[in-house]
């Protein structure tokens, strides 16, 4: 099987985008719908902004995400030094632990817009009511994501004993 030159027509990139709209689109638009606060308390407070702002922002988010995401590993796939291969990972990681390291007790926490940047009042994650969908959600999609995994793969593995068109 020959390899993809082009990543906007792979076959990989089109998984990709519907990773985004199949299961991340849904998921982020029923927690935006439940719990507004929460979902944007990084970003903006949403008493403030209009609803036919966010909803399509929110969806350009989770559609364009995932195809970000292989954009950018595709490229540093191709480039043959391997500091370059595995410096987005590199970065990725410290970010990840930056985040847990200095943001630990914050994203365990959740309160509205003003109370979460104020040092106001704030509930733990585990005691609020958007636990139970939020597992829900992660659940879903991390379960989307481990079929297209399997399915990746599997059509990896159909298309190694096929003739290379090169």
């Amino acid at each position: 099987m020959a390899r993809e030159t082009e990543p906007l027509t792979s076959r990989y990139f089109v998984v990709a985008n519907l990773f985004g709209v199949a299961s991340l689109m849904p998921a982020i638009l029923v927690l935006y719908g439940l719990f507004p606060d929460w979902s944007l308390m990084y970003l903006a407070n949403p008493s403030h902004l209009s609803g036919f702002l966010i909803v399509p922002v929110l969806v350009l988010a989770a559609a364009g995400g995932p195809a970000l995401g292989f954009l950018a590993i595709f490229h540093a796939l191709r480039q043959s030094k391997t500091w370059r291969r595995r410096g987005p990972w590199v970065v990725l990681w410290a970010l990840a632990g930056v985040i847990l390291l200095f943001g630990g007790g914050r994203i365990l926490t959740v309160a509205y817009y003003d109370a979460f940047h104020t040092a106001g009042a704030r509930l733990g994650l585990f005691q609020s009511a958007l636990f139970l969908p939020l597992m829900l959600c992660a659940g879903a999609v991390v379960s989307v994501y481990v079929y297209v995994v399997m399915h990746v793969k599997r059509h990896i593995e159909m298309g190694r004993g096929l003739p290379t068109d090169r």
